[in-house]
């Protein structure tokens, strides 16, 4: 025969020890909680901070791209900038020393000649005022219906005169033909005249 005591002594330590066993399970259940939210949180941070890291990849490679594209962009300037310099210059020299002996259509033709190039040289110094504002915000083309007949005929008066005696420059466009194209009048005005100058 098994005493009272024994029973109540034998449930009551079988109550402690579940009840540790049920708190260790609740612990060992908060614990793996608690490594699952921070593996994820983890995992969360390692791609966030992967991800700025391409981010920072890509922006130096932009911000390399963008200096060898500035230094493109000076080095034409520079190029655009002393081809009119030359021309008005040469013009000047020629007023200065023949200026006397020249007929008046030939003395207004020289002057013409230098308000379309310092003209030109307004264009360029605009363009680079243009890029600044190209690299602050988006740029945009302004696009509108353009003579290419009237654009090239401008271009030939302004350049054929300069060349030298080795290089002729000749114009064939059809007369009852305006060739009317969409474009920016800006951008591809200097498209044709770069197109000149590696003449």
């Amino acid at each position: 025969n098994v005493s009272l005591y024994a029973i109540f002594y034998f449930l009551s330590r079988l109550s402690i020890l579940s009840f540790f066993i049920n708190r260790y399970a609740n612990q060992y259940s908060e614990l793996v909680r608690a490594s699952t939210h921070l593996k994820v949180a983890i995992e969360q941070k390692t791609a966030h901070i992967s991800e700025i890291n391409r981010d920072l990849v890509n922006t130096n490679k932009k911000l390399l791209s963008n200096e060898e594209a500035r230094k493109n962009v000076m080095s034409n300037v520079s190029h655009d900038l002393r081809t009119p310099i030359t021309a008005i210059r040469g013009y000047a020299e020629l007023l200065l020393k023949g200026g006397s002996t020249m007929s008046e259509d030939q003395k207004n033709s020289y002057l013409n000649n230098i308000l379309k190039r310092s003209q030109q040289m307004e264009r360029i110094v605009s363009d680079i005022v243009e890029i600044s504002k190209m690299e602050a915000s988006n740029f945009e083309f302004n696009f509108m219906d353009i003579s290419l007949n009237e654009l090239l005929d401008e271009l030939y008066m302004l350049y054929s005169a300069d060349l030298p005696a080795t290089k002729k420059l000749t114009l064939s466009i059809p007369e009852d033909d305006l060739m009317i194209v969409k474009a920016d009048p800006k951008r591809i005005n200097r498209v044709f005249e770069n197109l000149l100058f590696f003449f």
